[in-house]
Parts: structure tokens; sequence; C-alpha cells
């Protein structure tokens, strides 16, 4: 536990608890119900969500069972008026299958379901997809002025080994981007070949690009989709 921790007050149980049940979970979040106690605290609060910081560096996002489920997503059968009235900096704590934030307690028994990805099966499925990567190649001009990673996608969709920095617009972007991108996809083959080794760093990647999620993120995220997808969920924990 951090002094951060030590010095927080911990969330108490009054007397007029209000408990909701946990109908399904992310494995973030169910690791910190599991193993507690967790210490964290309200850090933002919407109409069908808030998020809620757990441990150093973990953040969860506890919401309406309307929402769509995720790896964050903590669905509770709950009224949306409570998410609304969580308030920024309340203390939470996660412990022995339930989160505790002020006079609330979300309990995540032994029927809440964890979230786990879907895989893609069948040859149907991922002859889809290649079909989409060919439409991408076929058209290159469509890309090759946009903003972010987009004039890179023809040549990652053909042979990502002669990847390089072509159009115009952001080049500073595309320049930090291309050797970071080459390595980790040369990790990529290596892995896929059995080979051990690290995946080389990504902070370079994080946070890269424009757009509301960068375009380095949705290239991480992207590829850590499809080693889910398609069952390599061992690389995905490596990256």
């Amino acid at each position: 536990m951090s002094p951060i921790d030590r010095e927080r007050t911990e969330p108490r149980a009054p007397a007029g608890l209000r408990r909701w049940p946990i109908v399904m979970a992310g494995p973030v979040a169910l690791r910190h119900f599991r193993q507690g106690p967790s210490h964290g605290e309200v850090v933002a609060a919407f109409r069908q969500s808030a998020y809620i910081r757990l441990g150093d560096d973990d953040v969860v996002c506890l919401c309406s069972a309307k929402l769509r489920a995720g790896p964050l997503n903590v669905h509770v059968q709950a009224p949306e008026a409570l998410f609304a009235g969580l308030r920024p900096g309340t203390p939470a704590l996660a412990h022995a299958g339930s989160l505790e934030i002020d006079d609330l307690r979300f309990l995540a028994g032994d029927q809440v379901i964890e979230w786990q990805p879907a895989q893609v099966t069948g040859r149907s499925a991922w002859c889809e997809a290649g079909q989409g990567l060919s439409m991408l190649v076929r058209r290159p001009e469509r890309y090759r002025h946009s903003e972010g990673f987009g004039p890179l996608i023809h040549q990652l969709c053909s042979d990502w080994r002669t990847l390089q920095v072509t159009g115009r617009g952001g080049l500073d972007i595309l320049a930090s981007a291309v050797p970071r991108v080459r390595d980790l996809l040369a990790w990529l083959g290596r892995a896929l070949g059995s080979a051990t080794g690290s995946p080389p760093p990504v902070e370079g990647l994080v946070g890269l690009g424009p757009g509301l999620t960068p375009s380095g993120d949705d290239f991480l995220c992207g590829m850590l989709i499809t080693l889910h997808a398609s069952g390599r969920k061992h690389l995905a924990g490596r990256l």
C-alpha cells in the first residue's frame, strides 16, 4: 500500500448501506475484487457510467448494463441516476468480491460473468478480414494524404518490411512512427515463429498522432485485438 493510500480514509459501511449486484465484469476489475484490498477513488462520473481508479495504475468503468461489455467495464444492475451522483475524489475500496463507494456496495458474487473477448473462428471469418485488407491495398490514393497513420495503410497491408515515410501531411508523426512500427512487426514475426524475447518499447507510439484516440494507440489496440481474436492471448499479454 502506498503512503497516499495509508493516509486516505477508507470507505466505511454505514447502517443504510445500499447494495447492487455486479452482473458482468472484465478481467481487470475482477482481479481487484478477488485479490484486494485495492484502494482508489472516483475520477469521473457520467450519465451511465463512472470511472474508478484502483491501486496505482488501473482504472475500471462502473456502468449500466445497457453499455457494451469490455475488459475494464463493470456492469451493475442499478438505476442510471446512481452513476451521475458519484462525486470525483470519493474514496473507493475493492475487496472480498465487492466495490464500496460511500454508502454503496457493488457485489461481485459467484454468479458474476467474466467478460472475455470473442475469438474469430472459422475460415469464412478470416476470409472476410482478408478481403477487407485487399480492398485497402487496391485504394492507396484514398489514404495517402490523410492524417495520422493513413499513408502507411497501403504498405502495412502489402509488405511491412519496406515500410517508409511517403506522402504529405504529418511527416514528423510518420517519421517517428515508422521505425517503431517496423520493430514491433519484426518482433511479432519472430514471436509467431515461437521465438522468445520481449517486444520492443512502445512508449513512442502511445499518444502519437491526431484523433480522439491517437493513431499510435489505434495501431497498438488493433494489434492487441487481432492477437486475442486469433487465439494468441499469450502474445497479447507480452505486448
